[in-house]
């Protein structure tokens, strides 16, 4: 069995500090999904299952916009962001006996595109962001992937 689901949506927001800006941002997405099924033998089958679904970053994560709530965890969002599409992959085998006694084995995994994440930067010193804000050590900001960086001061 296959299928796939289409999907659009928008996403809609206003920035009015510390410059006004319309946010619009539009996604579209055709999401595949497929099941096939083989039986072996009376007592011994298999299933693989593939389906895919999409995430759109919140509007949080697109404005770019420095979050001063906490001075000394400074956050802001990145407009560059895209929508994340997770594509899972599971295969199962079941085996029955003849006196009706199940046995279950999974595997599965996910594979993520365009993965929304958070960077954190921890800065030595205090430093003066754009817009003249003070920021203390540390500042967060929406990712367009994944990466993960340490350092040592």
């Amino acid at each position: 069995m296959a299928g796939a689901e289409m999907q659009w949506s928008t996403l809609q927001g206003e920035e009015t500090y510390p410059y006004a800006e319309q946010l619009k941002h539009t996604y579209f997405s055709v999401l595949p999904s497929f099941t096939a099924r083989y039986m072996a033998d009376r007592s011994n089958s298999f299933q693989l299952r593939y389906r895919s679904s999409s995430t759109a970053p919140s509007l949080q994560d697109l404005q770019h916009v420095i979050n001063n709530t906490n001075p000394l965890f400074l956050s802001t969002g990145n407009p560059d962001l895209d929508q994340q599409i997770n594509h899972t992959l599971n295969l199962r085998y079941l085996h029955t006996t003849l006196s009706g006694q199940t046995f279950i084995a999974m595997i599965g995994a996910t594979f993520r595109t365009d993965y929304v994440a958070d960077s954190t930067f921890v800065a030595t010193e205090d430093q003066i962001l754009p817009g003249g804000i003070q920021s203390g050590k540390e500042r967060t900001q929406s990712l367009h992937g994944f990466l993960q960086q340490d350092h040592q001061a």
